[in-house]
């Protein structure tokens, strides 16, 4: 037995040998570097402010300053992330899209910081807003977020405005993610996040993000061949199963769901879908409509097509707050 035993390791031995020769070998006669998405060729901070991850397809670099200004926290989210809860502490997980970021803005005057002054002025209760908004994510990512992280983070409630970005063409994800292929790059989020949860997927990301042999071995398509997919990001059979799936989540944690109709200028197809959930039991804050009577014009509230102002932001966060604090759950 331990004759067995030994022999084992000494294979075992000489196997990470020779495996360690030819990855240094590799790295001498091969250099390969790892992937870039053809994003890093238009931005030349994607690099430095953004990383591959498998399920999120992308996340901001944590512990970096993302555009300039905002520091980005542990999990690639703005702002510092909460301690131990506090005894009558609410806490808000607000996933949504670059809207929900808000990065030409301080932290907080994007409408999750604002919904959090006017609750803690509304209640009395010390209010925690986690801002989990990501530019560029679509409805996948954020109930994946929400999954492998955020729920951990102890929410009562979780704010969720995603809209545009669901409707873009799968090619804007290719240009945003670093590991996709010919294979992949024209599945819909739904179906990479399938593909890519398999362990043998999982297990061959991980040996490309780290070893440069598997890189040459693997031997990715030039970027450029990427750019295909007339498929839209997530369809909405494929809205409607994110939702029900965060929906179920947040029950077995007893956490409130609310999921918010975005506002933007001139955007509209994803409003019916949403304004819908509300018939099948979802709790649904209708910002378009809520505001309308404000918003005349909408135009000098925006930056452009999608990005809210300060201002809209400030009124976004004040509906949001209202509705919330409507029917806070127990304290």
């Amino acid at each position: 037995m331990r004759r067995a035993a030994l022999v084992l390791a000494v294979n075992l031995a000489l196997l990470a040998v020779l495996l360690g020769a030819v990855e240094l070998a590799s790295r001498l006669l091969a250099p390969t570097g790892r992937p870039q998405p053809l994003m890093a060729a238009t931005l030349e901070d994607w690099v430095t402010t953004r990383e591959f991850h498998p399920l999120l397809f992308w996340r901001m670099s944590p512990r970096r300053a993302a555009d300039g200004t905002a520091v980005v926290n542990e999990l690639g989210l703005r702002g510092p992330l909460p301690g131990k809860k506090r005894a009558g502490e609410l806490r808000i997980l607000s996933l949504g899209e670059s809207t929900t970021a808000a990065f030409r803005l301080p932290l907080e005057r994007a409408y999750t910081g604002v919904a959090a002054r006017e609750l803690e002025a509304a209640t009395g209760r010390p209010v925690t807003a986690i801002n989990a908004g990501v530019g560029g994510y679509a409805l996948a990512q954020g109930v994946t977020f929400a999954k492998l992280y955020g729920l951990d983070l102890e929410p009562d409630v979780v704010l969720t405005y995603f809209g545009f970005n669901d409707f873009l063409r799968v090619g804007f994800r290719a240009e945003r993610d670093a590991m996709l292929d010919p294979a992949t790059a024209g599945l819909t989020d739904r179906e990479l996040l399938s593909a890519r949860s398999k362990p043998l997927a999982r297990a061959l990301l991980w040996l490309e993000g780290r070893s440069n042999f598997a890189r040459w071995a693997m031997g990715r398509q030039p970027p450029n061949e990427l750019r295909r997919g007339t498929k839209v990001r997530v369809p909405e059979t494929d809205r409607l199963f994110f939702y029900e799936e965060l929906r179920e989540l947040c029950r077995a944690r007893r956490i409130r769901l609310v999921v918010l109709v975005p506002i933007y200028r001139s955007f509209h197809r994803h409003e019916r879908f949403l304004r819908a959930l509300g018939d099948s039991g979802f709790e649904v804050l209708d910002l378009p409509t809520l505001l309308a009577p404000g918003l005349p014009d909408r135009r000098p509230y925006f930056f452009d097509p999608v990005h809210p102002r300060a201002e809209l932001h400030r009124l976004i966060g004040e509906a949001v707050a209202k509705g919330v604090a409507a029917s806070l759950p127990a304290g």
